[in-house]
């Protein structure tokens, strides 16, 4: 994981940078409670629960409400994305080793209140320790991660957000924050990505931008089928990477290009 640090560039200078922040119920996970059942998944989207699920696990999304089984959804099409992501990040730094922010930020939202150690932890053991620690950063790093409580921590009481997260982007100090730690960012490159559309309609009238990922049967319109709409979802996480990765190219162009010319003609 990359630092985020403030460079010295002139704005000009900086590559297109990008961020996601990431749902977690019902877009990464499906959480089971020991006395009730949180499966608000349409039938179709049940079909792309991973094998694989964690028991007992120490998650605590509310007062006494201790999660009894985790499931990860579509696990190995976000474990493609999470790769990539590393890889092009990986690129980059090696291809401008004085630029310390990735191309690509990926941060965690979440109206429960999973601690960090908690998540960090859970997605460690289901997509692996290095690939989450490359992802969103190492535990004691300070990570883009945002529960019910630092959701509520941004605004008066009171004033009727609540911890939503369409209201937690309508409030000014998030988007001024992220947009100061990552140099070049602009509002429309930070997406949230979530199964509540209604989420989605919020961020968006503040110029931020949103992938529906349309899981839950309370989250989306009547009629939308996972089944046909969650490879449209993943294939736009692939073109967020590729813009990345068009950035790398251009930049290795440009190398090429510099270096031939230190060269001189040849004889």
């Amino acid at each position: 994981m990359f630092s985020s640090q403030n460079l010295s560039d002139q704005p000009q200078t900086q590559p297109l940078r990008q961020m996601l922040l990431l749902d977690l119920d019902h877009n990464l996970l499906l959480v089971d409670f020991g006395f009730v059942s949180q499966r608000n998944l349409s039938k179709s989207a049940e079909g792309f629960l991973d094998e694989s699920y964690l028991e007992n696990v120490n998650m605590e999304a509310r007062a006494n409400w201790i999660a009894s089984r985790v499931h990860v959804i579509c696990k190995e099409k976000w474990l493609s994305v999470f790769q990539k992501i590393n890889t092009v990040n990986a690129r980059y730094r090696e291809l401008n080793p004085q630029d310390s922010v990735p191309l690509i930020t990926v941060g965690v939202l979440t109206n429960a209140t999973y601690s960090k150690k908690e998540i960090h932890s859970v997605l460690s053991r289901f997509f692996g320790g290095e690939v989450i620690d490359a992802l969103i950063g190492k535990l004691d790093d300070n990570i883009f991660y945002y529960n019910r409580h630092s959701q509520f921590m941004t605004h008066k009481p009171g004033d009727g957000k609540g911890a939503l997260m369409g209201h937690f982007f309508e409030l000014p100090e998030p988007g001024v924050s992220w947009l100061k730690r990552i140099p070049g960012l602009k509002k429309e490159d930070i997406y949230l990505i979530d199964d509540d559309e209604e989420n989605g309609k919020s961020v968006m009238t503040r110029q931020f931008s949103f992938i529906h990922h349309p899981t839950s049967v309370e989250g989306r319109d009547k009629g939308i089928s996972y089944q046909n709409e969650h490879e449209g979802v993943f294939n736009k996480l692939h073109e967020i990477v590729a813009k990345a990765e068009k950035c790398c190219n251009e930049l290795q162009q440009k190398a090429r290009i510099e270096a031939g010319n230190k060269q001189g003609p040849g004889i």
